[in-house]
């Protein structure tokens, strides 16, 4: 059984920069322990990184990017420490990744989870791409791995992702 786990986003700007917040910061010990787990079964890691530093707001009909070098590029804390160099690495300027996209449709996945912020954009985004991409594979989001700026954004969120069938772990917990 082929096993991945996704970690969207879990980048400084998005965890203690200026699109963070204080749920991001206390997933950070859930995410990296769900690294650890991954690793151990022999899973395949990837992270989405997100390079548009405008919050996907255009300035003058174009994007600015961050450099790799960037602060808030970065991942954060505890995750950037846990990346190794043969993870595989997306970066987007949308809120999904074309390239995850092409990626899982070339490779079979039976099992994906999915962790990082933010649940009502890019983790509802990239869910969404993975489940298009691996129609038959079974999907899991842990809600103490995922966290939005919005409490009720991202309980909404969750609801959408429960009615699409994607398996839910510990959906009473406060997003």
């Amino acid at each position: 059984m082929r096993s991945l786990l996704i970690i969207v986003d879990y980048q400084n700007d998005f965890v203690i920069g200026e699109f963070g917040f204080e749920r991001a910061v206390k997933i950070e010990n859930a995410i990296a322990n769900k690294i650890r787990k991954h690793r151990f079964k022999g899973s395949q890691i990837i992270f989405t990184m997100d390079i548009n530093n405008n919050g996907h707001s255009p300035s003058n009909g174009k994007y600015n990017c961050y450099n790799k070098d960037d602060f808030g590029y970065k991942l954060y804390g505890l995750i950037g420490k846990e990346k190794r160099i043969e993870d595989i690495c997306f970066e987007k300027d949308r809120y999904g990744s074309c390239e995850l996209f092409d990626f899982l449709r070339e490779h079979a996945f039976d099992e994906v989870e999915i962790v990082g912020v933010v649940t009502n954009i890019c983790v509802l985004v990239n869910t969404i791409l993975v489940l298009t991409a691996l129609p038959s594979a079974k999907i899991t989001i842990d809600c103490n791995c995922v966290a939005a700026n919005d409490q009720m954004l991202g309980k909404f969120a969750i609801d959408v992702l429960t009615g699409l069938h994607i398996n839910i772990k510990n959906k009473g917990v406060s997003l």
